[in-house]
């Protein structure tokens, strides 16, 4: 074979061998777990500061743009990109949930449009229905805490408690929550207040009681406490002490009477009125009606 002849052979062999090589190579591999967590990582929220430079709005926001928002249509329009169907950016930031955070104590909380309240001992409402409920259980020297909200149950499959209790849903509510979103921030509000106890465990200094007071919806109520053994007491919730007792003004009692474990009921108007008082109103009301 001439010298002229062999050079193409060569020059295509070269060409060819880091196809080999590449064959030859492992599969596609993910890098280390690190590095996916940084990539993976939501961007930092976006910030507002209140006028009086009291509050702290962050807006968490998603790290990249969903397939949706991508196939919109784009109009380019004097050097930007407009939405027709909404005339405004074509791609608009996607916040996925806002959170107030009182600059005095970084004090959070979060946006979500459902007022939601405390009661004792262990449930949370919206309204006078359940939202979520916690169940705490010593095991040793530790504490296992369950949590379970319901986010997006539909109306129709919402179940009552024995008690009566309705629940609802933070779909209900109108509130629409990434269970992600959610997870992450009762997880942050927990670790916050978990390390503030280990610190100090007194919930006094560290104002977890201030807290739980401002938010439960218990005190000041008329309520009927259903008591282990099958007793029962009714009276108006006062207070939640620093062992976390609930403080009952029962009739005619001359102390507050703890109660430590027990069935709250929020008592409806309706149902602690005085029947003989309500038939002497209706009975003036129908008088004077009679008169006129």
């Amino acid at each position: 074979m001439r010298r002229t002849a062999f050079v193409p052979v060569l020059l295509l062999a070269a060409a060819l061998a880091p196809i080999g090589r590449l064959a030859a190579q492992e599969p596609y591999r993910l890098p280390p777990k690190v590095v996916v967590d940084i990539l993976d990582a939501p961007p930092p929220p976006a910030t507002f500061v209140s006028p009086d430079r009291g509050w702290l709005l962050l807006a968490d926001r998603a790290a990249l743009p969903t397939i949706a928002d991508l196939s919109q249509p784009m109009l380019r329009l004097a050097g930007s990109r407009i939405n027709p169907a909404t005339n405004g950016p074509f791609r608009a930031i996607n916040f996925t949930g806002l959170r107030l955070e009182r600059i005095a104590d970084g004090q959070v909380r979060a946006v979500t449009g459902v007022d939601a309240t405390l009661k004792w001992p262990n449930d949370v409402l919206a309204g006078d229905r359940k939202l979520a409920g916690i169940l705490a259980e010593q095991s040793d020297d530790a504490v296992v805490v369950g949590v379970g909200v319901n986010v997006a149950t539909p109306e129709e499959l919402l179940p009552v408690s024995p008690g009566g209790l309705r629940a609802t849903s933070l779909r209900v509510e109108g509130a629409e929550v990434a269970r992600d979103v959610l997870l992450v921030e009762v997880l942050r509000q927990f670790e916050r207040w978990y390390l503030a106890l280990r610190a100090d465990p007194d919930p006094l200094r560290t104002g977890l009681l201030a807290q739980y007071r401002t938010l439960c919806g218990t005190l000041g109520r008329q309520v009927r406490v259903e008591l282990p053994g099958g007793r029962h007491l009714t009276g108006v919730a006062q207070d939640v002490d620093a062992d976390g007792r609930l403080l009952i003004e029962e009739p005619e009692a001359t102390s507050l009477t703890p109660v430590s474990a027990g069935d709250v009921i929020h008592v409806r108007l309706h149902r602690i009125l005085d029947l003989s008082s309500f038939s002497v109103v209706i009975a003036t009301l129908t008088r004077n009606k009679s008169a006129g």
